[in-house]
């Protein structure tokens, strides 16, 4: 297993850690893992998944408890792009927090940022016609304002301004 840091910053998230809950609990309560504040720091490995049903290029972050989560689509790309294709298991720590959460969460030190995915990569480890596609996100919750509710609004306020002043 190749041992890669990236000065510890951690500007890599995981995602899907609310499925995977269980072993973020006890890989953050784990004795050996070293901790600072509301955080614990774990080493992981990053393991590819070409055999995901959700995403042929998937990078699972497995640490000694389990899976972790996963990186997300785009930094899986950067990351096999990064790697050539290698697919030996990456080595890297992670940090999981709770804060004043309910669930954990987490990231990885691994700084995928300069590396946009190359149109070479995207053809080579992105091909979209044999990924599903994701769920329609849902509409958002905030509500839209009829013109007749703003007017009357703003009337409102009129009066109330005419009268105090």
């Amino acid at each position: 297993m190749t041992d890669w840091h990236f000065g510890y910053q951690f500007d890599t998230p995981i995602v899907g850690e609310s499925n995977y809950q269980k072993a973020l609990t006890k890989s953050y309560k784990d004795p050996n893992a070293f901790r600072k504040g509301e955080s614990a720091f774990v080493d992981v490995g990053l393991v590819y998944e070409p055999n995901n049903p959700y995403d042929k290029n998937a990078v699972a972050i497995v640490s000694t408890h389990g899976v972790l989560g996963y990186l997300s689509k785009q930094d899986a790309i950067r990351y096999r792009h990064l790697c050539e294709g290698d697919k030996d298991t990456l080595s890297v720590r992670c940090k999981i927090y709770r804060g004043n959460h309910p669930m954990y969460g987490a990231w990885v030190d691994l700084n995928l940022e300069g590396l946009s995915g190359s149109p070479q990569s995207l053809r080579k480890y992105n091909d979209a016609s044999s990924q599903p596609a994701p769920p329609p996100l849902p509409d958002s919750s905030k509500q839209k304002i009829s013109p007749v509710t703003m007017i009357i609004g703003a009337l409102i306020l009129f009066f109330l301004f005419s009268i105090v002043f």
